[in-house]
């Protein structure tokens, strides 16, 4: 009788436990199941079920242990073989979870879930094709099994088959359209596919339902990099930073974030800091040369461009940084020979092709290799043009464009009127029209700091459009927003500014070339900042942006006629601005400023409203960082071999000419006619 009794309560507490269990109190059915072994260790479901209590509870050595008595006891149970090799790879025990899984699969071959473990550990060791082959057996056993499909679309996506990715989630969204990682999933997807806007809709979403989630903190993160909103990556990277200081992976992330924002010492110790976590990547080796390229140290800049190609020889970015701080007289070097070799070797992705383009255009440019130069430099362009205007309407852009002039007819009437204690000085023009000699020119003076490229106006003009209480889209809605409006804006930029610079001057510069579309909002939200419109002869211009990898989605750049065409709508709208604001919009030539550069930096510092100062007239005063492309012509000084250089293309360049010739730009000889 009490053996009977003993028996009947012990299947209480297991009928018990296991209800803990289906309702997801495991800490209950632990010690539930525990009390059973305690009192009646030999029987295999007590230890699998307590093994389960254990997986939920993430206490995967205890599960282990459990998995462990429950297949000696009955070595034939395939479940705790499966669970068993779950457990193990959740400790990352590989080898251990590939012989659970096979243990598993030998003693049933069509064990749905035990090929789904199976083909997680082979996708975890990156063996991409091995592990779909094995959810797709999983899925010939089970067409509806949820684990199997979500699985599969991760794979696919990691062998970069996006469409299969959607079509493999839709059932699955269907069935449940709140799950967290399918969510997570769908918006990495749209991040492969350039589909940014959706993306971030999605991880908005999470954000929201997840505040302070790990992982959707790192998707926020992907999207804010590729998107470049480098002031949100910097408040991103921080805070994930705060939980793990040792991730190689979000100190670059920072880095790159202060780089694009050119605080480049900022991102110099940031670097630092990946690499002496992970020294062996390339990638981050190849960043800090970067750095060093911007703080004009040719020496440690090849360094570690080298210290890159030791590690990976056809890593093209090191190699295009490299001969970027080189000028080459001959075809005959190492560095030389090295790209043609991979570069005639054939087999190259669109990325490295890409650079390796631009690299061998630069070299034979060098080597007065003209055609050859221009036909190398048009592979990797039209590849660009391709790749960037998937994403980018260049109609409807070059529209929002034309719909500036007509918008914004009138000086703003709403102004900001309150002073921060440090003002901005805008350089703007077309991008490669000499902004970055302006900027380093006027970052001599004693009142100005050099901050180079914000992306503050952009950034402005969304908060603008996004955070209205109506719907607004800029331009046509801002000629009615709000002093308040505009003084919230105006703060946020110099606030971000300070934090990614060290501001203490009076004056810092925003060398942004495409704010020239937005000098109205210039006006509107900093009045009394000067302005100066950098120009220069257009076919040097274009040339000059056509022969140039850009860090952003600037599409019209990889192709002539769109260049052109952009270029026409700078003059047109340069034009308009002078009308609108006269003299407030200071203009300096190229041309002018390396041929007679005393009196033209005089003329300048005295337009913009600055006290003389000798420093000015040093160079080495100017010896900040520059990271734009004009970074080594910069370095040398006055840089006069690039003026004119239009003229070794004049028959590739036809078709700019005429362009440019119907609207008025160019005159018969190809001059350059500057508006009076």
């Amino acid at each position: 009788m009490k053996s009977n009794a003993r028996r009947d309560d012990l299947d209480a507490i297991f009928k018990s436990a296991s209800l803990k269990l289906q309702q997801g109190d495991a800490r209950g059915a632990k010690q539930g199941f525990e009390k059973i072994v305690k009192r009646h260790s030999s029987h295999h479901i007590v230890w699998h079920h307590l093994g389960m209590s254990y997986q939920h509870l993430n206490e995967h050595t205890k599960a282990i242990k459990a998995y462990r008595k429950a297949v000696n006891l009955k070595p034939g149970f395939v479940d705790s073989w499966v669970n068993l090799g779950i457990a193990y790879k959740e400790l990352g025990s590989t080898e251990q979870a590939i012989q659970a899984a096979e243990k598993a699969l030998k003693i049933q071959p069509d064990h749905p879930r035990a090929l789904n473990l199976l083909g997680s550990i082979q996708a975890q060791n990156q063996d991409f094709e091995l592990a779909k082959e094995s959810f797709e057996n999983a899925l010939l056993l089970d067409a509806n099994d949820w684990h199997a499909i979500f699985n599969l679309a991760n794979v696919n996506l990691e062998l970069g088959n996006y469409d299969e990715t959607h079509r493999l989630l839709e059932p699955l969204k269907a069935r449940d359209p709140e799950n967290k990682p399918l969510r997570e999933l769908q918006a990495q997807c749209l991040i492969y596919q350039k589909q940014y806007g959706l993306a971030d809709q999605l991880v908005k979403g999470l954000a929201s339902d997840y505040p302070g989630d790990e992982k959707v903190l790192r998707l926020s993160l992907s999207i804010k990099e590729v998107i470049h909103d480098h002031f949100a990556v910097l408040d991103l990277a921080k805070e994930l930073l705060k939980r793990n200081t040792k991730d190689a992976g979000l100190w670059n992330s920072l880095g790159g974030a202060y780089y694009h924002l050119d605080s480049v010492e900022k991102a110099r110790s940031s670097y630092e800091k990946a690499i002496a976590l992970s020294p062996g990547s390339y990638a981050y080796l190849h960043n800090l040369g970067m750095v060093y390229s911007s703080l004009g140290d040719k020496q440690n800049a090849e360094k570690f461009y080298r210290d890159s190609l030791t590690i990976n020889p056809c890593h093209s970015d090191a190699h295009k940084n490299l001969v970027s701080i080189k000028r080459y007289e001959s075809l005959d070097d190492p560095d030389i020979r090295a790209i043609e070799d991979i570069w005639n070797r054939g087999g190259l992705d669109e990325h490295s092709t890409i650079n390796l383009s631009f690299a061998l255009g630069k070299v034979y440019d060098d080597c007065a290799l003209y055609d050859k130069a221009f036909d190398t430099y048009k592979i990797g362009n039209d590849l660009k043009f391709k790749d960037s205007n998937s994403s980018i309407d260049l109609e409807k852009y070059y529209d929002h464009i034309d719909r500036v002039s007509t918008t914004f007819t009138l000086p703003p009437e709403k102004v900001v009127t309150e002073l921060a204690d440090t003002q901005p000085i805008f350089v703007l023009g077309m991008p490669r029209s000499g902004t970055t000699l302006v900027e380093q020119v006027i970052s001599r003076h004693s009142s100005v700091t050099g901050c180079g490229e914000l992306p503050g106006i952009e950034r402005a003009i969304g908060n603008l459009e996004k955070f209205a209480s109506v719907a607004r889209v800029y331009p046509d809605d801002f000629p009615d927003i709000s002093v308040e409006e505009l003084a919230a804006q105006s703060r946020e930029y110099i606030s971000n500014t300070r934090a990614a610079h060290d501001l203490n001057t009076r004056y810092f510069t925003d060398k942004m070339p495409f704010n020239f579309v937005h000098i109205w909002l210039l006006k509107a939200l900093f009045p009394n900042s000067p302005i100066v419109n950098c120009q220069r002869h257009p076919l040097d211009v274009i040339l000059s942006n056509y022969f140039q990898i850009f860090g952003s989605d600037v599409s019209f750049v990889y192709n002539l006629e769109a260049l052109s065409h952009y270029y026409v709508r700078y003059h047109k709208l340069m034009i308009h601005w002078r009308n609108l604001f006269g003299r407030q919009v200071t203009n300096i030539r190229y041309e002018d400023l390396v041929t007679d550069n005393e009196n033209q930096i005089r003329i300048l510092i005295e337009a913009i409203g600055l006290p003389w100062e000798e420093s000015c007239l040093n160079r080495e005063e100017s010896m900040k960082t520059v990271r734009t492309a004009s970074i080594w012509q910069v370095r040398q000084g006055i840089y006069t071999r690039s003026k004119e250089r239009w003229r070794h293309y004049q028959q590739k360049l036809q078709p700019v000419i005429s362009i440019l010739c119907e609207h008025g730009i160019l005159d018969s000889e190809h001059n350059h006619i500057i508006p009076a």
